[in-house]
């Protein structure tokens, strides 16, 4: 099991959090399934934004980084799933996206909102996000940076299943 923990700042990934992603990932031995969740209240708010506020100009921006730690989780041997409570914004959309399977809890709240904060998304993570809802919805979604509550989600298909959040994996 792979659990974001990062409460104080909604389970956001930095340097090191996709470090420590990776090592993980990589250390598969006699693994059947991964299962990427949340401790706290969000599932991954997306990328740190204040940990881009101490990058020096010329360090390169995270993009690459996520693209390559997501990558890894992608291309597992082992079946992976997202059991999203909660916020699943931005990087962390993404990641979810990077699973074989994705479990919406009732609470969970999918969006991808680059557009509305000025930001421009890697273009890796946008066809990552394409394979799974569709050139036509990822678009819509990038664009306009909506809300996407559970239910919805499965409808297009970005869940593959509700669950339950009371149910402990």
């Amino acid at each position: 099991m792979l659990s974001l923990s990062n409460a104080s700042r909604r389970n956001a990934l930095d340097e090191a959090t996709l470090d420590a992603l990776e090592r993980a990932l990589l250390d598969d031995q006699g693994v059947r399934c991964w299962l990427v969740r949340r401790e706290g209240g969000h599932f991954c708010s997306g990328y740190d934004l204040q940990a881009l506020a101490k990058l020096d100009e010329s360090d390169p921006l995270p993009d690459e980084r996520i693209g390559a730690v997501f990558d890894v989780l992608a291309t597992r041997a082992a079946a992976t799933v997202a059991f999203v409570e909660g916020g699943a914004f931005g990087a962390g959309f993404e990641l979810a996206c990077a699973c074989d399977f994705r479990v919406a809890a009732p609470s969970a709240t999918f969006c991808i909102p680059p557009a509305k904060l000025g930001i421009v998304y890697a273009p890796k993570g946008i066809a990552r996000v394409a394979g799974v809802v569709g050139a036509g919805r990822a678009r819509n979604l990038f664009l306009t940076g909506r809300r996407v509550p559970a239910a919805e989600a499965l409808a297009l298909g970005l869940a593959d299943e509700l669950g339950d959040e009371a149910r402990a994996f």
